[in-house]
C-alpha cells in the first residue's frame, strides 16, 4: 500500500513538474511570438511611412512618383513577410501580404484604366497592399478595408481642398470658366434644385432619422453638381500645359492626339506616354515637325495616401463605434 501510494505521489509530482515546464515553455514561446509580431508590424508600418513620405515629397515637387519607391514597398513588404514566415513557420504572414498585394493590383489597374490615377499612384497602391496585407482573422474589421475607407474619405476632402486652392490662385480665369459651366449646366441645376426643395418639404412628413436622411439627400444633388463644376473649371484652367518633348517623362498624360504625317504618335487613350513614344517625339522635334506637346497634370494625390495610412495605423476603424 505504502509502495503503491508512494509511486502514485511520485507520478503526480513528476506530472506536475512536467506540466509546469510545458506551461512556462509555452508562455515563453507565446511572448516571443508576440514580440516578433510587434516587430513585424512596426517594421512594415515604418517602411510604409518612409515610402509614402518619399512618394509625397516627389509627387508635390515633380508630380511624379519614382518607381523605386513603389517597387521597394512591394519587394520589402513581401520579402520581410517571407522571412518572418520562414522563421516562425507561420505561412499566413506571407500569404496575408500576397493577398493584399493582389487585391490592390486589381484596384490599381481599375482606377488607372478609368483614368483616375497615374501609373505612379497605381504602383504605390500595390506596394501598400503588400505592406498592410489582408488579415484572415475575421474577428476584427480588416485593416486593408479600413485603409480603403479612410482613403476614400480623406482623398475626397483632400482633392476638393486642393481644387479650391487652385481656384483661388487662378481666380480670374476660374470665375470666367465657372460662369461658363453654370450656363452649360443651368437646366440640370434647376432640376437638382427642384429635387432638393421637394426632399426638404417632404422631410417634414417623416419622423426622426428618416427626416435627417431626406435633408441630407436634399443637399447632395446640389452639392454634387457644384463640386463637378468646380472640378471641371479648375481642370480647364490649371491642369493643362505645353511641354517640350525632351521634358516629357514616362507616364505623362497626353491631352490631345499628336498626329504627324497622318500617323498618330500618342494621345489620351494611351493612358500615359511610354519611352518609345517620347523618343519618337524628340526625333520629330529635331526634324522641325513639332514643337510642344499638350499634357494634362493631376492633383498630387500621394499625400492623401500618407494621411489615410497614418489614420489607419493610429486610430484603426474608429468609425465602427458609430455604426454598431
Amino acid at each position: 500500500m505504502q509502495g503503491s501510494y508512494g509511486l502514485t505521489i511520485g507520478t503526480v509530482l513528476t506530472g506536475r513538474k512536467r506540466r509546469g515546464f510545458d506551461y512556462f515553455l509555452q508562455k515563453f514561446i507565446n511572448r516571443i511570438y508576440l514580440l516578433l509580431s510587434m516587430v513585424l508590424e512596426w517594421l512594415l508600418y515604418g517602411l510604409g511611412t518612409i515610402g509614402l513620405l518619399a512618394g509625397s515629397y516627389s509627387d508635390l515637387r515633380t508630380r511624379e512618383v519614382p518607381d523605386w519607391v513603389s517597387y521597394s514597398l512591394i519587394f520589402s513588404g513581401l520579402g520581410i513577410r517571407l522571412i518572418f514566415s520562414l522563421a516562425g513557420f507561420e505561412w499566413e504572414i506571407f500569404f496575408e501580404g500576397l493577398v493584399g498585394f493582389l487585391i490592390f493590383v486589381i484596384l490599381a489597374y481599375l482606377f488607372y484604366y478609368l483614368g483616375q490615377w497615374g501609373g505612379g499612384d497605381a504602383k504605390l497602391l500595390m506596394g501598400l497592399g503588400a505592406i498592410i496585407g489582408f488579415s484572415f482573422d475575421f474577428g476584427s474589421f480588416p485593416k486593408l478595408l479600413t485603409f480603403l475607407i479612410h482613403l476614400a474619405l480623406i482623398g475626397s476632402v483632400y482633392g476638393v481642398g486642393w481644387l479650391i486652392v487652385l481656384a483661388f490662385k487662378n481666380k480670374e480665369k476660374f470665375k470666367l470658366e465657372f460662369k461658363r459651366q453654370q450656363g452649360q449646366f443651368s437646366i440640370l441645376g434647376i432640376g437638382f434644385l427642384a429635387l432638393g426643395i421637394g426632399l426638404i418639404v417632404g422631410s417634414f412628413y417623416f419622423p426622426g432619422v428618416w427626416r435627417s436622411l431626406m435633408l441630407l439627400w436634399a443637399i447632395m444633388p446640389i452639392g454634387s453638381l457644384y463640386v463637378w463644376m468646380l472640378v471641371s473649371s479648375v481642370e480647364k484652367i490649371a491642369f493643362y500645359k505645353h511641354v517640350r518633348p525632351e521634358d516629357l517623362t514616362e507616364g505623362d498624360w497626353i491631352a490631345k492626339n499628336v498626329v504627324v504625317g497622318g500617323e498618330k504618335i500618342c494621345g489620351p487613350r494611351d493612358l500615359g506616354i511610354n519611352e518609345e513614344q517620347i523618343a519618337k517625339l524628340v526625333e520629330l522635334k529635331q526634324k522641325g515637325k513639332i514643337q510642344k506637346i499638350l499634357i494634362k497634370e493631376g492633383i498630387p494625390f500621394v499625400p492623401s495616401f500618407l494621411i489615410a495610412f497614418a489614420v489607419t495605423i493610429i486610430f484603426g476603424a474608429w468609425w465602427m463605434g458609430f455604426i454598431l
